[in-house]
């Protein structure tokens, strides 16, 4: 919790003083996108949402898309797993990711492409659907 509070501080004092540069919708995304996650993880860690009680039904994935081995990935037998935090939202999209560990030679990026095609029905809480962040992972292998 405390990196991503200093992240949201550090993009905070960079987004301000980098305004007038064209690529600050980036930094505004990525802000956005640090904000929704701590303040999930606050939520939970708090145990202010009380989201526990009631009858839950937990999301149902319908699609998985996988992520292509990159070229320079595969000469350099580059292998391992990659794994995103996603906050699936109750409308039913993909709304947010953070990799929490990746690979080289645009193979986090591969997943992250791919996360977004992610088709599911949200988790319902009391019969509502609800927004949920959960783990994704991806292997990659050479043999």
């Amino acid at each position: 919790m405390d990196s991503l509070k200093n992240a949201i501080e550090v993009l905070n004092s960079c987004s301000e003083k980098c305004l007038a540069n064209r690529k600050s919708f980036v930094l505004k995304e990525r802000l956005e996108t640090l904000e929704i996650f701590y303040n999930y993880f606050k939520r939970i860690k708090d145990k202010s949402d009380n989201s526990d009680s009631g009858v839950k039904t937990p999301i149902k994935f319908l699609k998985k898309p996988q992520p292509r081995y990159t070229a320079a990935a595969r000469d350099v037998f580059e292998q391992g797993i990659v794994t995103l935090a996603v906050l699936f939202g109750a409308d039913g999209k993909v709304k947010y990711m953070i990799p929490l560990k990746g690979l080289n030679y645009g193979l986090t990026e591969q997943c992250m492409a791919a996360a977004r095609e992610i088709e599911f029905e949200p988790e319902m809480r009391d019969g509502k659907p609800v927004s949920v962040i959960l783990q994704v992972q991806y292997t990659f292998t050479i043999f």
